[in-house]
């Protein structure tokens, strides 16, 4: 008898992101029973405007105001994870993120800490994003170069086109 092979589920489209208010749930009486003083901290933050939750058909993405409620040009702190909470890795996702909330020409971080400095919870990914402005000081000086499917087989590798689903 053979195996069957599950057909997996057509990708699920790109929608707009939209303002949500955080959800109140049993996972976030699980958290406040775990850590009252943080969960109390983060409920401030949304009721005073520093954090903001955002949604789409595949991301929720808490959008953390470092210098201050609602300065979009300061330092601000995304919060990624996938809506079903699996591990992701797509980096053209996370640019996409990052500039359809905060703009095209907004630079962004992703830290690997010192273990003393990890967290690690929860198939959450973080981006710091900088100020209006200022650009990280390492990094390609060139232009854009973004390659297509085709081209990178030319030269033997890989690539998928930007039409990012």
């Amino acid at each position: 008898m053979s195996k069957r092979r599950k057909t997996p589920p057509p990708p699920v489209p790109w929608t707009p992101f939209q303002a949500f208010p955080p959800i109140r749930s049993e996972r976030s009486t699980k958290a406040r029973d775990r850590d009252p003083e943080t969960y109390d901290r983060m409920v401030k933050e949304y009721e005073d405007g520093i954090c903001i939750l955002y949604a789409n058909s595949k991301y929720h993405v808490h959008v953390r105001f470092l210098d201050g409620a609602g300065n979009r040009d300061g330092w601000i702190h995304l919060s990624i994870r996938h809506n079903d909470r699996r591990a992701v890795r797509d980096w053209r996702h996370f640019q996409r993120i990052k500039n359809e909330l905060l703009g095209e020409e907004r630079e962004a971080l992703e830290i690997y800490p010192a273990e003393s400095r990890l967290v690690d919870e929860a198939n959450s990914y973080h981006l710091w994003v900088m100020p209006t402005g200022q650009q990280v000081p390492v990094g390609f000086n060139e232009g854009r170069m973004v390659g297509t499917s085709e081209e990178a087989s030319q030269v033997g590798a890989r690539q998928r086109d930007t039409d990012v689903a």
